[in-house]
């Protein structure tokens, strides 16, 4: 009897290693073939080989669902920003679970959880790196992972699919070991999946360089270059630590979350289960005695000299890009059709006002795509 084929999708969530799995995937996809698995190419592809923070390839699942066949054993896609995407958006989950029924593939979800305050501290410090500009302890009382998880849960149990829960921290230590084991059966070839010279990738700040971050957010706005970016690159092997947080504030936010995990936690196994970090446990001691004082190695101030001097000397905009932007604009004013080329134009100044936006490059390299088959 033919084994039925599986579908599976990796919805992260955020800060749970998706970038290192995505990276180690877009490396082994030949050899995953081998074993008659698909992880369908994406134009992203290139920059996770490289180490760099990308997407995965789940928007082939928002842009192109009607093309994706299914003709491994087991076909896989990863975006930790389908977490929150396919509850958004209901339809979008319908026509994926539609597409699974009808091609006869059993489907599956795997989700990466954190424990409650771990998980706040760093996405509240992936959102400063976007421009966010309140401090942690404002951020902490908007947390909202927690019902987006909830809501997979029931839209699992009402439509009968497979939902996998893991506890990120259970598997920091080799995210990759444990997401290739728990779902390729490689168990005697694993030493050809072994990634050497692996880079760290996405390391979250420190107090101090959230905090400048966190400052030119609320006081400049969205900067052409991104100190974050440059913090990462001049001083990659730092550790973060946590900023100052009052008792009283977290007891809030147990109190206020405390019915939600509970909830969710009745779904997932006891040793994947979502916990409360003891306060004592969570803060870091120095951040807790210097409330309101930061400190920045060599490295750092470097890399803080060195944004100032982008900023300063740098503006960045041509006069062939103003005049590029003049045509584009006059297309536009006739009621005429913009190409993909010059679309493709509009997206890289973006980028030179946003130079770590990650989604520009993935529209841009859709846009790629569209001409290379055109």
């Amino acid at each position: 009897m033919t084994k039925q084929k599986k579908f599976l999708i990796h919805i992260g969530y955020g800060k749970t290693g998706s970038t290192a799995i995505q990276s180690a995937l877009a490396k082994k996809q030949n050899l995953l073939r081998q074993y008659d698995i698909d992880y369908p190419s994406h134009p992203s592809f290139k920059d996770a080989k490289n180490n760099f923070i990308t997407s995965g390839n789940g928007s082939l699942l928002l842009e192109k669902l009607n093309s994706q066949k299914f003709k491994k054993t087991l076909t896989l896609f990863s975006r930790e920003q389908l977490f929150r995407e396919l509850v958004e958006q209901p339809e979008a989950l319908r026509l994926i679970l539609d597409k699974a029924e009808k091609e006869n593939v059993q489907i599956e979800f795997i989700c990466y959880v954190r424990d409650f305050f771990e998980h706040c501290f760093s996405a509240w410090g992936q959102d400063v790196k976007r421009g966010y500009k309140k401090k942690f302890d404002e951020y902490l009382m908007h947390y909202d992972d927690l019902k987006y998880l909830s809501t997979w849960i029931k839209n699992s149990k009402k439509e009968k699919f497979k939902l996998r829960i893991y506890n990120y921290a259970n598997y920091k230590s080799n995210i990759v070991a444990h997401f290739f084991k728990s779902n390729f059966s490689i168990s005697s070839d694993e030493h050809k999946f072994e990634l050497n010279n692996i880079k760290k990738i996405n390391r979250s700040l420190t107090a101090s360089e959230l905090e400048i971050q966190r400052l030119l957010n609320d006081r400049v706005g969205q900067t052409k270059f991104s100190i974050a970016d440059i913090f990462a690159v001049r001083a990659p092997n730092l550790s973060a630590n946590r900023p100052y947080l009052s008792k009283e504030s977290y007891d809030r936010a147990v109190l206020k979350f405390k019915n939600d995990l509970e909830d969710v936690n009745k779904f997932i196994k006891d040793t994947e289960s979502i916990k409360f970090t003891a306060y004592k446990d969570f803060v870091d001691p120095e951040s807790q005695k210097q409330v309101d004082k930061f400190s920045f190695d060599s490295d750092q101030l470097s890399a803080i000299a060195e944004f100032l001097s982008l900023q300063i000397s740098d503006s960045n905009f041509t006069t062939q890009d103003a005049e590029r932007l003049l045509l584009v604009s006059k297309k536009h004013e006739r009621g005429h059709p913009i190409s993909y080329e010059q679309e493709i134009f509009l997206l890289q100044l973006s980028k030179k006002v946003f130079p770590g936006a990650a989604h520009i490059d993935d529209k841009i390299n859709v846009l790629l795509e569209k001409i290379k088959n055109s």
